[in-house]
Parts: C-alpha cells; structure tokens; sequence
C-alpha cells in the first residue's frame, strides 16, 4: 500500500533521497587509476589532492562529487574522456631546442670556464689518490 505524498515527514523524504544517493554512488562507473581520479577531479575543477589524502579517500571524494552534481544537474558528468590522439611528426622523444639569449651563453661560458678547471684538478687527484702517487 502506497503512502501518498502529503503524509511522509520531512525527515523521511531526506532518508529516502540519502538512501537514493547512496543507491546511486554503489552503481556508479569511476575511474579506478589515480591518474584518472584525478584528471575527473581537475576536470570538475575540483582539488586533486587534498592535504592527508591517499587514492582511496580521492576515489571516494569524487564518488561524492559526481553524486552532488548527478543530484543538481539530474545526470551524472562525463569524467574520463577518451586520451586525445597526437600527431606525431618526429616521434615522442624528438628533441626541441629552444635559442637562448647572449646573457646566458655569457653565464653559462663563464660557468664552464670556472668549473672545468677545478673539477679536471680534482680528477687528476683522485687518480693519484688511488695509485698511491704524490
């Protein structure tokens, strides 16, 4: 026998609805690689790591997340989009140099011409170090 509307408390109608949001949050699909979690997380600009936090907390987090927002917007967000593929001109590990200024050529030279001296001396004392020379 059904109860109608009028006659459920208030208190009731929230239990119901936790209830339902619960119901929801056991059947939802989330990510189960961290990387994911948090990539749904910065997705729903949401924090991806909160202080003391370890992946299960996060997983969790985000189950919470996803059911507010199933509840406000009344379907639940899409989290994980397919990876995005690139054009690959060169491969992955193509190598990318960028040109400098005059003033870190400058510095860095200078650098060069400080260190090379002493650590040449320092090898050269080592070696004579482990021939028992000097």
């Amino acid at each position: 026998m059904s109860v109608p509307e009028a006659q459920i408390s208030p208190e009731l109608a929230r239990a119901g609805e936790m209830q339902e949001r619960r119901r929801q949050a056991r059947n939802l699909n989330l990510p189960t690689s961290d990387v994911d979690v948090k990539l749904s997380l910065r997705r729903m600009r949401q924090p991806i790591c909160i202080f003391g936090e370890d992946a299960m907390a996060r997983r969790e987090r985000l189950r919470e997340i996803v059911v507010k927002a199933y509840a406000e917007e009344g379907r639940a967000p899409v989290l994980v989009h397919p990876p995005e593929k690139k054009e690959e001109k060169g491969g992955e590990n193509e190598v990318f140099y960028t040109h400098g200024s005059a003033e870190l050529k400058a510095a860095r030279l200078e650098m060069a011409l400080y260190s090379i001296p002493r650590a040449s001396a320092r090898y050269v004392s080592s070696v004579h170090d482990f021939r028992g020379i000097g």
